[in-house]
């Protein structure tokens, strides 16, 4: 709820960014080879508060920040565009929507690798909690 979004400035777009209601987090791990991971890293502007990390050689890990509650179906849409539109379709992309601290408490890690070991080369899988 902190994040500090500046205001459209004036003559900008007339989109308006309502920054009143929930904010949501999506947590994104893509896994393949590195070049693939190269590239989608180098050719992908990611926003000003999304967080990006080259994890492994053969795995990035982030996190989206949303201005609103967004539905999950939303974020895969996204992803399965952007990886089509760079020729990325063998790289795995595991989400998990985050709502709240709740979302993240468990054994949330042993779940993600082995959902990830579970998944085929080019799957996007959202997990739900």
């Amino acid at each position: 709820m902190e994040l500090d979004y500046e205001p459209t400035p004036e003559g900008g777009s007339d989109e308006r960014r309502d920054l009143t209601g929930p904010r949501s987090l999506t947590f994104f791990l893509f896994d393949g080879d590195p070049a693939s991971l190269d590239k989608l890293q180098s050719q992908t502007q990611f926003r000003e508060h999304d967080i990006i990390e080259r994890h492994q050689q053969n795995e990035i890990r982030g996190v989206f920040t949303h201005l609103r509650e967004i539905d999950p179906s939303e974020v895969e849409k996204v992803i399965q565009h952007l990886l089509e539109s760079k020729g990325l379709t063998k790289l795995k992309c595991l989400l998990l929507p985050i709502h709240s601290p709740k979302d993240l408490e468990g054994d949330l890690l042993n779940l993600i690798k082995t959902t990830l070991q579970e998944m085929v080369e080019g799957e996007l899988k959202t997990l739900s909690i």
